[in-house]
């Protein structure tokens, strides 16, 4: 068993391992990247744009749950059944904001399974951030949008959850590589009583971590993101300032916020939906210690709930910086 301690892996000095196990890294997420970027990817087109797009399925394709419960709220204040509320607050008067039922509301039985819930949720005035807190409300949302998941996993624009599991296992093999690897010059500088690890420690760290950011997404297959940049390409002219000035129909503005988001609503009738948002995002990082992001991201295991933000492409950045630990000892003579 000597050769396990005594081999020209072994033997060689902390540098040159440094530069040795880099390469492995690299090559590892290399790897990673070209075995799971195009799983599940289907041969057919993306679907064509209808007549008349769902502006819930679009939001719900573009970022998932969080993103369907803002664009549902805006629809609702737009029918009545919900309003934005101010009152002043504290020694200076700053005004808080709200979301509360009118008066005379119309009636819920017009409600869809989508939008029955979110009504239900504000039976008291709130402040918009907490339809973000409330974990069984957004469960009941990823519930009901079910139909939205399926269908747009069936046209190919999401990733399937067979996609998924497959690429679970190429990520516990290349984890394996990176760990083992180094694990295993780790191993055998202690047993010869050579402890100047921690470059090396610090290299399999960021490897790790660098594996871990390209195994977070996409959400999106790129069929999906096909058909959101042509959705955007489609609608582009009626976002301009001066057609937001001149004025569009409730249910275009509603198809405007979920195809590039809220904040396009500036400028708008509804100009103050965006503030809304971005105090929300505030107050849920307040909340969750600044793990939520501004596209509202929530860590959850359903895939529904998370944002998605990584892309396949960002293989090349993490395997730079995964030269972060590429000097000093690891153990070497």
């Amino acid at each position: 068993m000597d050769w396990l301690l005594h081999n020209p892996l072994t033997n060689l000095n902390g540098w040159a391992f440094l530069v040795l196990y880099l390469v492995v890294i690299v090559a590892t997420l290399t790897w990673f990247y070209y075995q799971t970027c195009d799983l599940g990817e289907s041969d057919r087109p993306p679907p064509m744009i209808p007549e008349h797009p769902d502006p819930y399925e679009i939001a719900y394709l573009r970022s998932g749950a969080r993103e369907l419960v803002r664009v549902v709220v805006l629809s609702l204040i737009q029918r009545g059944y919900l309003e934005h509320q101010t009152e002043p607050h504290g020694f200076l008067g700053r005004e808080r904001d709200f979301i509360a039922r009118p008066p005379s509301p119309p009636d819920p039985r017009h409600l869809n399974e989508i939008e029955a819930p979110v009504y239900s949720y504000f039976y008291s005035r709130k402040p918009f951030a907490d339809v973000f807190r409330s974990r069984p409300l957004l469960e009941r949302l990823v519930e009901a949008a079910n139909g939205y998941e399926d269908k747009l996993t069936d046209e190919g624009l999401l990733f399937s959850d067979e996609a998924r599991a497959t690429g679970k296992r190429y990520y516990w093999v290349a984890m394996g590589l990176i760990f083992g690897f180094g694990g295993y010059r780790v191993v055998t500088s202690l047993i010869k009583e050579k402890y100047n690890l921690g470059f090396l420690i610090l290299e399999m760290i960021v490897g790790a971590g660098c594996l871990w950011l390209l195994n977070r997404g996409p959400r999106l297959s790129r069929n999906g993101v096909t058909q959101m940049k042509a959705l955007e390409t489609a609608f582009d002219g009626y976002r301009s300032s001066d057609r937001m000035a001149a004025g569009h129909s409730d249910e275009m503005l509603l198809l405007l916020a979920s195809v590039y988001g809220p904040t396009v609503l500036t400028g708008s009738a509804y100009g103050y939906y965006p503030r809304l948002l971005k105090k929300a995002d505030i107050n849920m990082d307040t909340i969750s210690g600044g793990s939520s992001s501004t596209c509202g991201s929530s860590c959850s295991s359903t895939s529904a709930l998370s944002c998605g933000v990584s892309s396949c492409g960002s293989g090349s950045s993490c395997g730079s910086s995964c030269g972060g630990g590429g000097c000093g000892g690891c153990g070497g003579s």
